[in-house]
């Protein structure tokens, strides 16, 4: 018997991240160690087994990717959660590559944003920053916007307006929306005109936000521009929410991630969708 095959681990979170963490291991061999880890300290399967996942993912092996994380999340109580925050933005980024239960990391992500008063801690940002680019990529559809929209949290005892940040492409330096943003322009009205949202009469702003590059005045006017045109967009396909839509923006004040990259300027260049409610 090999090694690897008669390991004994100390069952703990702290033994998921060891292992996770030790660069001296190949991903294959990471991969053996977790799933003896599992037989051994099974009250651990799903922390585990999210870490597991994710390894499987690097590899671009996708059915063991979701077979594993689907484990993780279908573990009932009783079993001993993911416990540690890092693990727990784990989950959340596997879940949302792997399309299962968008709605749940995107919530994961709000919960560790309001742990640490929006300051992560850099390897809780780094997973964040991940996911933020990821989800730029991508429409947000509209089981997402209703999730985000329909949310209720509170914050150092303050109401939480339910936001969700979207994507919205423009022709370069203008306010035309590209071909490419119709549709989440289409998933956006859906959202708000599903029952869950039009029965209870809510109104809504449109926040334009820009990237850190260019001049500060500019970037206020072409913010606010471009929420505008958004507006005018939903009012197309809309015109019934005439009465509940405003536009405002907000420049380059409100960055949601820092640094310099052209992904990160993707992220920063967006239109948050708010309800209005008082903070």
């Amino acid at each position: 018997m090999s090694q690897t095959a008669q390991a004994q681990f100390n069952c703990s979170i702290e033994q998921v991240l060891h292992i996770k963490n030790q660069a001296s291991l190949t991903l294959t061999e990471k991969q053996q160690k977790f799933k003896i880890f599992i037989r051994q300290c099974r009250q651990y399967k799903r922390a585990a087994s999210a870490a597991l996942a994710d390894l499987y993912f690097l590899q671009q092996d996708y059915n063991n990717a979701r077979k594993y994380f689907t484990e993780a999340y279908q573990t009932l109580s009783g079993i001993e959660p993911i416990n540690s925050d890092e693990m727990k933005a784990e989950y959340a980024l596997s879940l949302h590559f792997l399309n299962l239960q968008v709605a749940k990391s995107h919530d994961i992500f709000l919960q560790l944003r309001d742990k640490y008063h929006d300051d992560l801690p850099v390897n809780l940002n780094a997973l964040y920053s991940r996911y933020k680019i990821s989800l730029s990529r991508q429409i947000i559809h509209q089981d997402l916007l209703l999730a985000a929209l329909s949310s209720s949290r509170s914050f150092k005892n303050l109401v939480i307006c339910p936001s969700i940040n979207v994507t919205i492409n423009f022709d370069y330096n203008s306010t035309k929306i590209s071909p490419d943003s119709r549709v989440q322009i289409q998933e956006i009205r859906n959202a708000l005109m599903a029952a869950e949202l039009s029965e209870k009469g809510y109104q809504y702003e449109l926040i334009g936000h820009t990237d850190i590059r260019g001049d500060k005045d500019y970037n206020q006017i072409l913010s606010e521009k471009r929420a505008m045109a958004v507006k005018t967009s939903l009012l197309q396909l809309e015109p019934s929410l005439k009465h509940s839509l405003s536009a405002l923006g907000k420049g380059e004040s409100d960055i949601e991630l820092g640094g310099n990259t052209e992904e990160i300027h993707r992220v920063n260049r967006r239109v948050e969708i708010r309800i209005a409610c008082d903070n």
